[in-house]
């Protein structure tokens, strides 16, 4: 997620989860990690690097 977050920007945790096969439950982590990009980036995080 951290490294694709901007390509994933306009897909909805939901939708990730059931395109990938994952269950109902995950699409929180998803979220999470989708907030955590953006602190990361703020903060100076390259995702090119990653």
């Amino acid at each position: 997620m951290i490294k694709y977050a901007d390509s994933l920007k306009s897909i909805t945790a939901k939708e990730f989860c059931e395109g990938v096969g994952l269950e109902p439950g995950f699409d929180n982590e998803f979220s999470k990690m989708r907030n955590l990009t953006h602190r990361l980036k703020a903060a100076g995080l390259n995702t090119d690097l990653l």
